[in-house]
Parts: structure tokens; C-alpha cells; sequence
């Protein structure tokens, strides 16, 4: 009888460890992913507004481009683009 109980107690020993490394597992696998929640919702607006000082530095030099190409006799497109650029940087 004696190694009926060593082994059941063995048994529930060996249960009662890996039910806790499961909770341990499961309460970091949380965190993890609380962790990674909170740095997503904070950099995803960065990206945001890194695309949009992207885009806006298309329409800066796209503009300048056509300043350039254009002739200086065409004062009011030239007029257009620089205010084009100006309103572009404001928007930065």
C-alpha cells in the first residue's frame, strides 16, 4: 500500500507543478500582450502622421519641380506653386 500513496502523491505533486507553470505561462502570455497593446496604440499614430510629412514632402517637391520647368514669363503659375509649397510646410 505504501507505493499506492507515493505514487498518488507523486502524481498530484507533479499535477500541482505544471498547473502552476500553466497559470504562470498564461498570466505572461497577458502581459505580453497588454505590453504589446499599449506601445501599438501609442506608435501607430506616429506612423500616421509620418505618412502624412511624407506625403506632404511629395506635393513640396513635385511643386518645386514645376517651378523649375516652368518658364520665368509665367509669373502666376510660378505665384501658384510657391503658395502651393507654402501651404504645404504649414500643414507640417
Amino acid at each position: 500500500m505504501r507505493i499506492l500513496y507515493r505514487l498518488t502523491l507523486g502524481f498530484l505533486l507533479i499535477s500541482l507543478l505544471v498547473g502552476f507553470e500553466a497559470y504562470i505561462g498564461y498570466s505572461e502570455a497577458i502581459s505580453i500582450k497588454d505590453k504589446y497593446d499599449q506601445i501599438s496604440e501609442e506608435t501607430l499614430p506616429v506612423f500616421a502622421n509620418l505618412n502624412n510629412i511624407i506625403f506632404a514632402g511629395m506635393r513640396i517637391v513635385g511643386a518645386t519641380n514645376e517651378i523649375i520647368s516652368t518658364s520665368p514669363d509665367e509669373k502666376v503659375i510660378i505665384d501658384r506653386e510657391k503658395a502651393e509649397i507654402v501651404g504645404s510646410i504649414r500643414n507640417l
